[in-house]
């Protein structure tokens, strides 16, 4: 998942931390909390089930629990 932080207008990478919100069964995720490629306009996460890694059981998983990646940017 490329997240795209352009309208924060930072001046550089800053640096990035990320939590899942939704409302149950967050322990079933992971990798969320990696990220990849950080760029002042953007990075990446690849987030994915313990159970599987069948990308139609995440879709189906993130719509039934509402899961939402927050995020925020810091300069440091």
């Amino acid at each position: 998942m490329n997240i795209d932080t352009t309208r924060c207008k930072f001046n550089s990478t800053p640096l990035y931390f990320t939590s899942l919100g939704g409302t149950s069964s967050h322990f079933l995720a992971a990798g969320y909390t990696g990220i990849y490629s950080p760029q002042k306009n953007s990075f990446a996460i690849y987030a994915r089930l313990y159970t599987t890694s069948n990308a139609v059981n995440m879709l189906n998983m993130s719509t039934l629990y509402k899961w939402n990646v927050h995020w925020l940017g810091v300069m440091y």
